[in-house]
């Protein structure tokens, strides 16, 4: 319970973060601060998370602690924060008022502030100061329950959480043309229905999960620009795709398609989400997950080329091919490469393995060097079973290559070069950097890659059982 009711609870942090580039737009922003005198402040807004900030005005208060910020333009709707020096801060609205007065003192608390002008802003501090004494009220019961257990007690806190959310629901209902109260709910979990019955009389197990993924932005307009204003957007979108999405490839595409789909009549919008998700999955947490980078990239970059300039698709095209030509279960390009001798022409596709290892480094590279002995033990260990390394130099340099060898003591190893510079590595394997390994299944298929050898271990034995069976 206590989980729940802190999660109704929006209680903005006064903190203050990295603040970053500067501009000037019309507003009438008065603030005093009473026991302040003669310190530069600073007019900035959130910029998608708590971390970052952008500013928008400097200004210097006087010796009464008067802090004033003007301009000839009505500024952008959000969640704004006025900065003392480098740790002190307080959070306004910017909405429908025109002209904003506040006051405080310099212990910069939330419930000290009074609000002598703006609207929106009296509904904003009005649920913070409200919400933080029921939290305040919380907490204290929850402290005399956990020492004594008593039945009283569990019912007053069943009633104060009863409250919360009668009061909650008034207050949205009566605010609801407030941006105050938009910018307030947006952050919050709608609240999940009980599951309906099935036809045998039992629960859907799955109705909440499956009603909360079509539901979890009801509280937040994805196309509203104000949203990016705001210190919690990026958590909004990095928390459905973790944790109510499954972590597969074709899941987390829907996913994405769900949150463009809300986005589709907002420019800046669609370019702020596509980008936010290709960046994530790009480099995955998770095998696999790049192919949801493949899917944004084909379908929001170059597949609505109206929203970018060729200097931003360009690369992004570049990086689509090269990650695409090694997603899993692609059958991986061949390679046709020069041993050792440096006459010899090898062949990827002519090597008759059962399991293939593509090990692509720099001879150069000190983590290649790292990796090296790794990769050497685990074929010792793995060879019984059909396991060879193809352990390709991306250097056209053949001295480079055998000294490799000879130090890391891979004789073993099928070894080959690209004698004639004509391998594109970045295009055909994704190698942006060194070294990179691949596991291959006997058809050259891709089954692992990036993974550390205890996993790879794991997948072939898995592949064995599998195949035994």
């Amino acid at each position: 319970m206590k989980k729940y009711l802190l999660l109704l609870l929006i209680i903005l942090p006064f903190t203050q973060y990295t603040i970053q580039a500067q501009s000037k737009k019309n507003y009438s922003i008065k603030l005093k601060v009473n026991g302040l005198k003669d310190s530069t402040c600073y007019l900035a807004h959130f910029y998608l998370s708590p971390k970052s900030q952008i500013i928008k005005d400097t200004t210097v208060c006087d010796a009464n602690g008067n802090i004033e910020f003007k301009g000839d333009t009505e500024l952008p709707k959000g969640i704004y924060i006025i900065s003392v020096g480098t740790s002190k801060s307080i959070q306004l609205i910017i909405g429908n008022d025109s002209e904003i007065e506040m006051e405080t003192d310099t212990t910069y608390d939330h419930s000290k502030l009074r609000v002598i002008r703006s609207e929106e802003n009296k509904v904003f501090y009005d649920y913070q100061n409200t919400m933080a004494e029921k939290n305040k009220e919380f907490q204290n019961l929850n402290t005399i329950q956990k020492k004594q257990p008593d039945i009283k007690v569990t019912e007053m806190i069943k009633a104060l959480q009863e409250g919360v959310m009668k009061y909650q629901k008034d207050f949205f209902e009566k605010n609801k043309n407030s941006i105050a109260a938009k910018l307030l709910k947006a952050p919050q979990q709608p609240n999940i229905p009980e599951a309906p019955k099935l036809q045998n009389g039992g629960i859907d197990s799955t109705f909440s999960l499956r009603w909360i993924q079509n539901h979890y932005f009801d509280n937040m307009d994805l196309s509203d620009e104000m949203f990016i204003k705001t210190p919690y957007l990026e958590g909004k979108i990095d928390y459905y795709l973790d944790n109510l999405t499954y972590q597969i490839p074709d899941s987390l595409s829907k996913a994405a398609d769900f949150i463009m789909k809300k986005a589709q009549n907002t420019r800046n919008m669609q370019r702020y989400f596509s980008s936010h998700i290709a960046s994530r999955y790009e480099r995955p947490n998770f095998m696999g997950g790049d192919a949801v980078f493949v899917h944004m990239a084909e379908k929001y970059f170059l597949g609505m080329p109206s929203l970018w300039d060729s200097a931003t698709l360009a690369p992004i095209n570049e990086k689509k091919i090269a990650v695409k030509n090694v997603l899993l279960g692609q059958k991986i390009q061949n390679a046709q490469l020069v041993d050792t001798t440096g006459n010899q022409l090898i062949t990827l596709y002519d090597l008759n393995a059962k399991y293939t290892l593509m090990f692509l480094y720099d001879p150069e590279c000190s983590h290649c060097k790292e990796r090296a002995p790794k990769i050497l033990s685990f074929y010792e260990k793995m060879k019984s079973k059909g396991l060879k390394v193809f352990a390709a130099s991306t250097v056209n340099d053949l001295d480079k290559m055998k000294t490799f060898i000879k130090t890391m003591k891979t004789a073993q190893f099928i070894n080959v070069y690209d004698k004639f510079s004509i391998t594109d590595f970045r295009s055909k394997y994704n190698v942006y950097t060194t070294p990179q390994v691949i596991l291959l299944d006997k058809d050259k298929k891709i089954i692992g890659r990036g993974l550390e050898e205890d996993q790879m271990e794991d997948l072939i034995n898995k592949m064995e059982r599998m195949t035994n069976k």
